[in-house]
């Protein structure tokens, strides 16, 4: 699940935002464990790579790679109420590799102590060309 902290109460309670397309259930995608003391705090915590690929960074040290998907709201319609972001999207096996090829490039910065924030990333998928249309 991916939020936004709105608030937090005296009482130590969490008030968390989930609403709109950019918050909510995280799918089509893969998680990185990496060191919270080597991600550096930033203004945007996602990154849009390509346009098929985006990392979400977490202060918490958890990354998520995913495929960027075009969500279209279905229209309202009385016998469907399965809900309008309740779609299941197929990744092609090119952008599921290139989310693998920058997981475990993210694994290796992790293990090397390298700093993370938006700039590395996007150095780092130059380096590993995610945005090529060759078959890898």
């Amino acid at each position: 699940m991916q939020a936004e902290v709105q608030s937090i109460n005296k009482d130590g309670t969490v008030m968390l935002h989930t609403r709109g397309t950019k918050y909510g259930r995280l799918q089509d995608g893969q998680l990185v464990f990496y060191p919270c003391q080597l991600i550096k705090r930033q203004r945007q915590h996602f990154v849009n790579l390509t346009p098929e690929i985006r990392i979400i960074i977490g202060c918490n040290g958890l990354l998520w790679v995913s495929f960027i998907q075009s969500v279209q709201p279905k229209e309202n319609s009385e016998d469907d109420d399965t809900g309008k972001y309740e779609q299941l999207t197929v990744v092609p096996a090119s952008v599921k590799s290139k989310i693998s090829m920058m997981a475990a490039q993210m694994n290796s910065y992790a293990d090397l102590r390298i700093e993370l924030n938006s700039k590395a990333l996007m150095d780092l998928s130059e380096v590993i060309k995610l945005d090529e249309d060759a078959e890898v």
